[in-house]
């Protein structure tokens, strides 16, 4: 999967950096002569990813659920959307093991920091902070992150580890 394969894509700021304008740890991991010199001959111990993104299922709001307010069964679709685009630029860092850059995505994604370059992040054109806020204490979409989270992390663990008797440098 490349990174330019959804047009919708969330973008790391500083760069892919780590956070301080320093370089990632993940450049050190590709660079580094001891660890098997450079990043593709890492990636090569790395399992197959293009099944890593689960099939994202429909976020199921009971009838008679309420929803929050201000929000409408659109923004629930926006909200499976914008996860589907955070987890496919989650896999894209793993692949390209820029570790590093996973908590800033994370953090990005649910907005808990300040942006200080004044950009704003891509999914906030789709969905407000507030509705997103709104939407994360809404039992259908907690029960919607818990199943996708799971099948995800799962995924990605073959991915990472696809081999466990296969020696790694």
């Amino acid at each position: 999967m490349s990174r330019g394969s959804s047009a919708k894509r969330f973008r790391l700021t500083g760069g892919g950096s780590a956070p301080g304008g320093s370089s990632s740890a993940s450049n050190a991991i590709k660079d580094d002569p001891a660890l098997g010199g450079s990043g593709p001959s890492l990636q090569e111990y790395l399992g197959d990813s293009t099944g890593a993104i689960p099939e994202f299922p429909e976020v199921e709001a009971p009838a008679g659920t309420s929803m929050p307010a201000m929000c409408t069964i659109d923004d629930l679709d926006t909200f499976r959307s914008i996860y589907r685009e955070h987890c496919e630029t989650f896999l894209d860092a793993i692949v390209n093991l820029e570790f590093a850059t996973i908590e800033t995505l994370w953090r990005e994604f649910w907005r808990t920091q300040e942006h200080s370059n004044g950009d704003e992040c891509e999914e906030e054109k789709y969905l407000s902070k507030t509705k997103l806020f709104m939407l994360s204490k809404f039992k259908p979409i907690q029960d919607f992150v818990k199943r996708v989270d799971f099948l995800f992390y799962q995924n990605l663990v073959q991915v990472l580890i696809p081999d466990v008797l296969r020696p790694i440098p």
